[in-house]
């Protein structure tokens, strides 16, 4: 589930937001491989037992540390719902983006 709403994410705000996701790689290149193109990516998960369809929440960051000095051209929040269905299949719901000073506060919410 992680990976794929990994993927999906990046593929989403990419298309959304193209000058400000830009801007973000490269504002964080470098920062390892545990972040895929430089964003911080939470797959939350559902406390108690799994049960399908077993429903999720995924969170994007470009400035995960909320530090002040961050570009505003960079700054990057999204979030989206999943659904992983009984035949497998993961259907996305409820993709919201957020760029520039309304990104930074959703991100300092966080």
């Amino acid at each position: 589930v992680l990976a794929l709403s990994q993927q999906e994410m990046l593929r989403r705000v990419r298309a959304a937001a193209p000058k400000t996701y830009a801007a973000a790689v490269e504002e964080n290149k470098g920062n390892g491989y545990a972040y895929p193109e430089g964003f911080t990516i939470d797959t939350i998960l559902p406390e108690g037992r799994p049960r399908l369809p077993y429903r999720f929440a995924v969170k994007l960051t470009s400035n995960p540390k909320a530090i002040e000095i961050f570009p505003a051209r960079a700054e990057m929040f999204a979030t989206m719902k999943g659904a992983l269905g009984k035949d497998g299949r993961i259907t996305w719901s409820g993709f919201k983006v957020s760029t520039g000073s309304e990104a930074r506060r959703l991100n300092s919410r966080q």
